[in-house]
């Protein structure tokens, strides 16, 4: 099979409008497998964006409501006014570039239509790295990377936090300092709160567990592998959450967040490219595609920021 034929076979029925715009099923499909194979993006509230920005307006009241009222047959005249405020978001765009060498697909042409399979591994790798960027997006720049493109949650939140600088691990302890600098207006279900924190994070919460001799502990977390909590809130892993030198002294460690993960805005912008180019001298077909994302706090003061976890 010449490589012509191999591009026909894989590419002729990909259904791509002209300039490599995915049609409206193809679109909320590539979305929808961004969002299956994430972890924070499975429960965070999404927008889907038609336009590179979108607000969604909120109304909160910020103090109590009941009144007491006057006496009978005299007007009550105090009222009580929402406030009124927009959450705006603003998509910035990254890009994913692959090059796909001739013999790479002649060998896994194997009958299949390649841009599904293209699709279908480039969903699972943006969904994570969209994770890491909806935690660890930082706009100030610095790092040089695709971390750069807008602020994640760690960067948005600023009211709430519980600095541990690398003393302790993720402990009992520590996650109820957390939920104390919580305010309490907002804490009602804690099934509907996620403690979001490292698979190295997590583990060393287990093993605190564990080490108090906590009922079935060991078994039930080292063992089964369930989920464990604190105070009914899930202690989840998220593998995109980083690691780094929490002291500078070279101890390893990471950051965490106590959330509603429905606090968490995600739109994304659903005009996503995929385009292909043939470059002959090379071997090689580009490929790319562009998307547009933001991340957004709905309420910034409803979460708590953890940083430094030591990783024992």
């Amino acid at each position: 099979m010449t490589i012509d034929q191999v591009l026909e076979k894989a590419f002729t029925s990909a259904s791509l409008a002209s300039g490599g715009l995915l049609n409206p099923e193809q679109s909320a499909r590539f979305v929808q497998a961004i969002i299956d194979n994430a972890v924070i993006s499975v429960e965070a509230r999404r927008e889907p964006m038609k336009a590179s920005k979108k607000q969604i307006d909120k109304l909160t009241f910020g103090s109590a409501i009941l009144q007491k009222p006057t006496a009978v047959g005299t007007p009550h005249t105090v009222t009580t006014d929402p406030t009124a405020s927009k959450v705006t978001l603003d998509a910035q765009e990254v890009i994913v570039a692959i090059d796909l060498g001739y013999d790479a697909l002649e060998d896994s042409i194997e009958g299949n239509n390649l841009f599904d399979t293209i699709l279908g591994m480039t969903a699972k790798r943006v969904a994570f790295d969209l994770d890491q960027l909806i935690i660890h997006g930082d706009a100030s720049g610095g790092t040089g990377t695709f971390l750069d493109v807008f602020d994640g949650v760690l960067h948005q939140i600023t009211t709430n936090t519980h600095p541990i600088a690398g003393v302790t691990g993720c402990t009992d302890a520590n996650l109820a300092i957390a939920l104390k600098k919580l305010p309490s207006r907002f804490f009602n279900n804690e099934s509907e709160w996620r403690f979001y924190v490292s698979h190295l994070a997590r583990l060393n919460y287990v093993e605190c567990l564990a080490g108090k001799n906590v009922n079935d502990a060991f078994t039930r977390y080292l063992v089964e592998a369930k989920e464990p909590s604190y105070n009914g809130i899930p202690v989840r892993k998220v593998g995109a959450i980083k690691t780094y030198d929490v002291t500078g002294g070279g101890v390893n460690g990471s950051d965490g967040i106590l959330i509603m993960p429905k606090n968490i805005v995600l739109g994304v912008h659903r005009d996503i490219m995929f385009e292909f180019e043939r470059k002959p001298r090379a071997r090689i077909i580009e490929v790319t595609m562009t998307m547009k994302a933001d991340v957004k706090l709905e309420e910034e003061t409803a979460c708590v920021k953890i940083t430094g976890f030591k990783h024992t």
